[in-house]
C-alpha cells in the first residue's frame, strides 16, 4: 500500500471517531439541559423564540401609513388621467336635427316589428349612430323595456346590440 492510501484512511477514521465523540458530548449537554431527543435526534435551537404576543402594531400609526399609502396612489392616478389622452372621444355627429329625428323614427319602428334578429341589429345601431345624446337615450331605453317586456322576438346570433 502507499503511503497517501494509509495516510488518508487514518484521517477518515480519525475524523469519524472526533465526529462520534463529538455528537456524544453535545448528547450529554442536551441531557443535562433538559432538552429532550425525538428519535434519537436532538433539536437544534440556535435562537430563543419569540413569543407571538411580544409583537405589537400600533393602531395608529397603521391608519397613517394607509392614509399616506392611499393618497399618493390617488395623487398618481390624477396624474395618470391628466397626460392619458381620451380614448374614444365623443363622435361628432354631422347629421341635421331633422336626419336625427327621422334616424329615432326608424330606429322605433324596428322596435314596434317585433322581430329582432341580425339585420334589425344592423340597422338599429346605424340608427343610434344617427341620433343626438338625448334622442339615443331615449329610443335605447325603449328597446330596453321591449327586450324585457318579451314583446320583440329575438333571433339574433351574437351581442343583442
Amino acid at each position: 500500500m502507499s503511503k497517501i492510501t494509509v495516510v488518508g484512511g487514518a484521517l477518515l477514521i480519525a475524523g469519524l471517531a472526533g465526529g462520534v465523540i463529538l455528537d456524544r458530548c453535545a448528547l450529554i449537554k442536551a441531557n443535562a439541559s433538559g432538552t429532550e431527543s425525538v428519535g434519537g435526534v436532538m433539536p437544534l435551537t440556535l435562537l430563543p423564540s419569540t413569543p407571538v404576543s411580544a409583537v405589537t402594531v400600533d393602531a395608529d400609526q397603521m391608519r397613517a401609513i394607509v392614509r399616506e399609502e392611499l393618497a399618493l396612489a390617488a395623487t398618481k392616478t390624477q396624474a395618470v388621467d391628466r397626460r392619458a389622452p381620451q380614448a374614444n372621444p365623443a363622435p361628432v355627429n354631422s347629421a341635421s336635427t331633422q336626419e336625427q329625428h327621422q334616424a329615432a323614427v326608424r330606429a322605433e319602428a324596428i322596435i314596434q316589428t317585433g322581430q329582432w334578429g341580425n339585420a334589425e341589429r344592423s340597422d338599429f345601431r346605424q340608427q343610434l349612430g344617427l341620433m343626438s345624446p338625448e334622442e339615443r337615450e331615449r329610443v335605447t331605453q325603449q328597446w330596453i323595456q321591449a327586450m324585457e317586456s318579451g314583446s320583440v322576438k329575438v333571433s339574433t346570433t351574437g351581442p343583442m346590440l
